[in-house]
């Protein structure tokens, strides 16, 4: 007998986050965290959400910068950002068929995305 993985696809469930103070701030943590970040932001933010989020994206960088060099984790950002920028051909041709095979409406995307500031995500991490 074969079992076949299936993928039940539910457009009205939402999946939070755990807080994310709970991650550490391991090489390993910090490295694939912001690379990851600037891969996922690329590949799924449409077009019009990042002429709105794009600065606050570059602030949150900054801020996570210098968060970073005061815990001793400034090269795995560094390392974290130039990889991220190794990779962008490879994100943008991925950020094509995702966004080609969006289905929601920006609007929707847009009231969904979190608008956390800066300090109370800081807060939470250093408790």
């Amino acid at each position: 007998m074969s079992v076949q993985a299936g993928v039940l696809n539910v457009s009205e469930s939402i999946m939070f986050h755990k807080d994310s103070s709970i991650i550490d701030n391991s090489p390993t943590s910090v490295y694939y965290s912001h690379r990851n970040l600037e891969w996922v932001y690329i590949q799924n933010m449409p077009a019009r959400l990042i002429l709105k989020t794009i600065f606050p994206h570059i602030i949150y960088d900054m801020a996570a910068f210098l968060f970073f060099i005061a815990r001793g984790r400034s090269k795995d950002f560094i390392k974290a950002k130039l990889d991220a920028l190794k990779g962008v051909k490879k994100a943008l041709k991925k950020r094509k068929q995702i966004q080609k095979n969006r289905t929601v409406e920006v609007d929707y995307i847009w009231r969904l995305l979190e608008r956390e500031l800066f300090f109370t995500r800081l807060t939470r991490r250093l408790k």
